[in-house]
């Protein structure tokens, strides 16, 4: 079903490329918002065990690939051509090089740390993914017009845009969290709020990376998302080894290690991306 669930995530692209926000919407709801609804309610009907559990999973995972296999027929038959099986390839293998990077520092934690630092270091993630959602839907909105008519410039003056909402929502919710996180997560959270800060503020980059995938989708530029999330996520493994062997392993480490990989891995990006300009991309 994992296997298959890839046809729906392109035709949930698809529908965003054509800026179908509707359907788009609908389909990530089935995968997202049905299953955290369904799970919530579980403890209410007193059946929280690992069956109803996997079951909802596998229900709105096969509900939201059913959709997104709809929507890639339908935008096949709308626009005409062929698939570029190439490129999606090298989109998923670079997403997925993402997905290892944004988790492996959690799993380091789990091994080498303590539980209550895993904890901590897991409430600031969520903490930091809640801030950067404002900047993930400004990408979302200009994907579509990027790619269809999007210029050099219309594409630098969103990255100034998406910095500055970034680091907007980030600075508030840190805020917040030194303000009130004592009394909203008890004792035990004190550090919290400087780790919140130090992700919060790579989850700017991390926006800001998501954006470069998308102006490479735009033009069919997906091979060098694999090339720099593959060279940044081994600098960032060797980086996490040497962590791991020095016997440092710590929440200032953990968080400053992920700081230093997705910063590097936006400065290898535009990098890149100057040098596409220069030829004319």
């Amino acid at each position: 079903l994992l296997l298959a669930d890839g046809f729906g995530q392109l035709g949930a692209q698809s529908a965003l490329l054509a800026e179908k926000f509707n359907l788009w919407n609908a389909q990530r709801a089935m995968t997202i918002v049905l299953p955290s609804t369904l799970l919530v309610m579980l403890p209410v009907l007193g059946e929280v065990s690992l069956v109803p559990v996997v079951g909802i999973y596998f229900v709105c995972t096969l509900l939201g690939t059913v959709m997104g296999t709809w929507l890639l027929i339908r935008a096949k038959f709308h626009r005409g051509g062929k698939v570029d099986w190439k490129s999606s390839l090298q989109l998923w293998l670079g997403t997925a090089t993402d997905s290892v990077g944004a988790r492996v520092d959690q799993l380091i934690l789990a091994a080498s740390g303590s539980a209550a630092a895993l904890g901590v270091y897991a409430v600031a993630v969520t903490c930091s993914q809640v801030s950067s959602g404002f900047s993930q839907g400004l990408n979302h909105v200009a994907f579509g017009r990027q790619a269809s008519m999007g210029s050099v410039r219309e594409s630098r003056m969103h990255e100034r845009r998406l910095g500055a909402s970034s680091l907007a929502t980030g600075a508030v919710l840190s805020v917040l969290v030194f303000l009130f996180g004592d009394f909203v997560f008890g004792p035990g959270y004190e550090p919290l709020w400087w780790v919140v800060c130090l992700v919060v503020l790579g989850q700017t980059f991390v926006d800001q990376w998501q954006w470069q995938v998308f102006w490479r989708m735009s033009r069919a530029l997906t091979g060098s998302v694999l090339a720099i999330s593959a060279f940044a996520l081994v600098l960032y493994g060797v980086a996490l080894v040497a962590v791991v062997v020095a016997d440092v392993v710590s929440l200032l480490a953990i968080a400053l290690c992920f700081l230093g990989f997705v910063f590097l891995r936006y400065v290898v990006s535009l990098v890149h991306a100057g040098g596409l300009a220069r030829k004319g991309f």
